[in-house]
């Protein structure tokens, strides 16, 4: 057994190295802090913001990359430069991108936080190329399933394709982590 020396991470047990799978979103974040949260028809200055490549998929694929497992990412971003630096930021890390798919038909996911000097937070989403994933597209990659331990899952945004990702995971015997998420009242 390894020791944890103050400052280092502890290490994935070797038992659970097996392949994972995480789902979208995949965003760019824009986070921006401020003293309080703009009033209706007032603007809040801000000194400080950080541009960041985000989503709980993206996060999810590059915690578990980090505990030195493997991970395949299903996914959409744009053909639009948020989606190249998304794309260069996951594959420097590892992440298996052969799932993440690239459009034309809409800009790459933003999600855009705000938070307080109090630690309280908003956040405004574009949905933006991950509402263009379908079940079937997820349904095509299949085989990325065979193998994994885990699926590491979020319900924001369709929930049809939650659906689809449940029913394949649990066809292929892999377990779930489900972090339910900004659910859409429709569903």
């Amino acid at each position: 057994m390894r020791a944890v020396v103050s400052g280092d991470s502890v290490a994935m047990p070797l038992s659970a190295k097996s392949k994972k799978i995480a789902g979208r979103p995949i965003n760019m974040d824009t986070t921006i802090y401020l003293k309080d949260f703009p009033q209706v028809g007032r603007s809040a200055l801000t000194d400080s913001r950080l541009i960041s490549p985000g989503g709980k998929g993206l996060n999810q694929a590059i915690g578990v990359v980090k505990l030195e497992g493997i991970v395949s990412l299903i996914g959409k971003v744009g053909r639009d430069y948020e989606g190249s630096e998304i794309w260069d930021y996951l594959h420097s890390h590892g992440v298996d991108l052969g799932c993440v798919r690239r459009t034309s038909r809409d800009a790459t996911g933003h999600a855009y936080i705000c938070v307080q000097k109090d630690g309280e937070s908003g956040i405004m989403v574009y949905k933006g190329a991950n509402d263009l994933l379908t079940p079937q597209e997820v349904m095509e990659h299949e085989a990325a399933f065979d193998g994994a331990a885990y699926c590491l899952l979020q319900t924001e945004l369709n929930i049809e394709i939650v659906r689809t990702v449940v029913r394949l995971a649990h066809r292929k015997g892999v377990k779930i982590l489900l972090k339910p998420a900004a659910v859409d009242e429709q569903t």
